[in-house]
């Protein structure tokens, strides 16, 4: 298991921190704290 410190910034209260969705699932879910909405469309990258 890979340990991986966190840095909660301000701009990001009230999202929760990186979780496991299921018991059985692969990866973490993540929350992004963005200024306005971005559509990603299938197979685009967006950081």
């Amino acid at each position: 298991m890979l340990s991986v410190e966190i840095k909660k910034l301000s701009h990001a209260n009230g999202l929760p921190l990186p979780s496991y969705g299921s018991e059985n699932c692969s990866g973490l879910d993540l929350y992004a704290a963005i200024n306005k909405k971005k559509k990603i469309k299938n197979g685009e990258i967006f950081i």
